[in-house]
């Protein structure tokens, strides 16, 4: 078992993301997604990432030979799309509450108004990043994984 092995290759790539993940999670970036996504779509992701990675290393090493990476390709596909899906519910958030029961002539209506829409902005982005970042490592995972039986 060395470096060539798929499951190694695969070991060390996740530990170094799981690692970074939660170091980032743990350094602050947890609780500014807690504060930022109200729809909590980012926490999905996150945990469909650690699932489909562990599946990942599960299917490698319990199988030497050439490997299906169909559900973990789906994985990063839902990664993805929760990621968007995100964006929508962000921006709808965003319009329908902020605009709901906005009054031009009271200052107060204009603040909730705009914490309102920052509301909905930061759901909106924070749920593409997180979706993005999930589906990038997962399929880096792949590829490691996947250049031993190319070769």
């Amino acid at each position: 078992m060395g470096i060539k092995d798929p499951f190694v290759r695969w070991w060390i790539t996740f530990s170094i993301m799981a690692v970074a993940m939660n170091t980032t999670l743990l350094a602050g970036m947890g609780k500014f997604i807690v504060y930022s996504d109200q729809s909590y779509l980012s926490w999905i992701t996150i945990a469909i990432w650690y699932a489909a990675s562990f599946h990942l290393g599960y299917k490698i090493y319990h199988k030497r030979e050439n490997t299906d990476f169909a559900l973990t390709t789906y994985f990063t596909e839902l990664c993805t799309s929760l990621g968007l899906l995100g964006t929508i519910v962000g921006l709808v958030m965003m319009v329908v509450g902020a605009f709901d029961r906005i009054d031009v002539s009271n200052q107060e209506s204009l603040r909730v108004a705009l914490s309102t829409m920052s509301l909905g902005m930061g759901t909106a982005l924070v749920t593409t990043l997180v979706g993005l970042v999930c589906a990038l490592t997962l399929q880096f995972q792949i590829i490691i994984v996947r250049e031993k039986w190319r070769a």
